[in-house]
């Protein structure tokens, strides 16, 4: 929800807090930090939302690891001690996918304990006592009320459609086609000639 240059105003970000609340959802992730904002806590104190705090080391073996280690301690310090009074704070996770190197994960957990000591802590989004992350493919519905269901899920990817006024507006014209078995209007199937 935040932009890169971190100017977002409390009217841009109010509709999807606005939107959450709605659809009954009752946590919201600041993935790896980004939202920096004192209004993204305000409103989710406001509405309700709880907060899945990220701090910055994100995906392990796939980005690189933080190299100043002082430093990084330093601003989780500031930043818990900044927005340690909102409500809405619940948890204080250490790395996207992944567990933090030992130092930082050590001073984190050291941090959260003693500068706020009201929060868990938790290493990982994925790994230690949650499910793993997805999936990001098509399964049966049902898989995830009994296969998919075992445990807390930061990223599920669930599939969702867009409406058909959205279809239509970014899929062109002459992109759909009638079948000629059914009558059912499909996108992409039908022969092309070069011209």
């Amino acid at each position: 929800m935040d932009d890169m240059l971190k100017r977002v105003s409390r009217e841009r970000l109010e509709p999807y807090f606005r939107l959450h609340r709605g659809a009954n959802v009752n946590i919201i992730r600041n993935w790896v930090g980004q939202s920096t904002e004192e209004v993204f806590f305000q409103l989710a104190d406001e509405y309700g939302l709880l907060v899945w705090n990220d701090f910055w080391a994100s995906t392990q073996n796939y980005n690189v690891e933080p190299e100043d280690p002082a430093l990084f301690l330093e601003n989780a310090r500031d930043t818990i001690s900044r927005f340690r009074n909102h409500p809405s704070i619940a948890v204080w996770c250490g790395r996207n996918e992944g567990v933090p190197q030992p130092i930082l994960n050590q001073g984190l957990e050291e941090l959260t304990r003693t500068v706020d000591g009201t929060r868990y802590y938790t290493p990982t989004s994925n790994q230690v006592n949650l499910q793993n992350s997805g999936p990001y493919k098509y399964v049966e519905p049902k898989l995830y009320f009994t296969v998919l269901n075992h445990g807390f899920s930061v990223e599920t990817g669930t599939p969702s459609f867009p409406t058909l006024e959205n279809w239509r507006a970014w899929i062109p014209r002459e992109d759909l086609c009638r079948s000629a078995t059914t009558g059912r209007i499909t996108i992409g199937t039908r022969a092309r000639t070069e011209t």
